[in-house]
């Protein structure tokens, strides 16, 4: 008698592998690092990799499988993530085949255009305290570039918030990066002008949009930051209330980074009920305003970092108390606490 073979599960699970190794070739590409916080601090702390059992934590990833095996399957068996990630000896973790590093945080800005004029919707309110929306998504967006090349990655832009109790304020505007320069050329050449009209205009719900390559926005941005130090020009308080951020957890652009040496506190061996609160009391003789330091830690994680406006004595002496379990975090000494330093600084930012 033969056997018959369950075809209908087997495509059923190959379906799901494929939709998993998209998943982790997003995850772990570059498009996603230049912004994701917590991939990037995992991936610093331990050696490039990530635990499987954190990545199915990852929302995405939990709709389709809790089951660690069909991600470890996904890296050995799909073409394309063979070429690109890794795994541990032993099978518990997955990191790239190539290292992400500092120089690969500017490589986006021949990738990625400027986009301003998408439709936006106010809600209810007083005019001062108005909510505004996006009136389309993320997919209305990408269909409209996609004749140029593979869009890897659009990203929405709202107003800054100075507190959490301030409205969210969609600005119109967005990134769009492409897989390769030559498709943004391409794109660039069709839609963008310096002088007079482009070759051809997009609209989207009866929106005329501007599109211009993210260099030239660069360009624009420093020279209004030039211009607010000038005493003639808008102070600089109230370019920053000007200035946007993105959509995701006021994660930086990856472009436009300023930073000073010396400021970060990292930490490692953090207790498992630790949350962000919980270091900012701990450290609360360290800093005279809140404002002056931010807690780089999610939920979760066992590493996270404390960064400083400014550079100062009292830092190094804090990382030392850390250390040496003289600041406890919840009640519990840290395994360990430096002040970043060379190439681990540059790689941290």
């Amino acid at each position: 008698m033969v056997e018959e073979v369950d075809t209908t599960s087997n495509k059923q699970q190959q379906v799901i592998i494929d939709n998993i190794a998209g998943l982790l070739e997003f995850f772990f590409s570059d498009t996603n690092l230049r912004s994701d916080k917590f991939m990037k601090n995992e991936m610093k702390f331990n050696d490039g990799m990530i635990a499987i059992q954190k990545l199915l934590r990852f929302n995405s990833i939990k709709k389709i499988t809790t089951d660690p095996a069909l991600l470890v399957k996904a890296v050995e068996t799909s073409e394309k993530c063979k070429t690109i990630l890794k795994l541990s000896e032993d099978k518990s973790s997955i990191g790239r085949l190539n290292k992400f590093d500092i120089q690969k945080i500017q490589d986006n800005i021949p990738l990625t255009l400027f986009v301003k004029g998408l439709p936006t919707v106010s809600e209810e309110g007083d005019e001062q305290n108005k909510a505004k929306s996006f009136a389309v998504q993320i997919e209305d967006v990408k269909n409209l570039f996609l004749e140029y090349g593979d869009v890897t990655l659009v990203r929405l832009r709202y107003k800054k918030k100075l507190n959490k109790s301030e409205p969210t304020i969609a600005l119109g505007e967005a990134f769009v990066e492409y897989k390769t320069p030559e498709m943004a050329q391409k794109a660039v050449a069709d839609l963008c002008a310096d002088k007079g009209e482009p070759n051809k205009k997009l609209v989207l719900q009866g929106e005329t949009l501007f599109i211009q390559p993210m260099k030239a926005w660069i360009e624009e941005k420093e020279k209004c930051k030039e211009g607010a130090d000038a005493p003639t020009k808008k102070r600089s308080r109230d370019i920053k209330e000007e200035e946007p951020v993105e959509e995701k957890d006021n994660l930086e652009d990856g472009f436009d980074i300023v930073w000073k040496p010396g400021c970060v506190v990292s930490m490692k061996g953090l207790p498992d009920d630790c949350d962000r609160e919980a270091i900012r009391a701990a450290i609360q003789d360290y800093h005279e305003d809140p404002k002056e330091i931010y807690i780089d830690f999610s939920r979760g994680q066992k590493t996270g970092a404390i960064r400083f406006e400014t550079p100062n004595d009292r830092i190094i002496e804090l990382a030392e108390k850390l250390k040496e379990g003289k600041i406890k975090i919840s009640g519990h000494a840290v395994d360990t606490a430096h002040v970043l330093e060379g190439q681990d600084e540059k790689e941290y930012w």
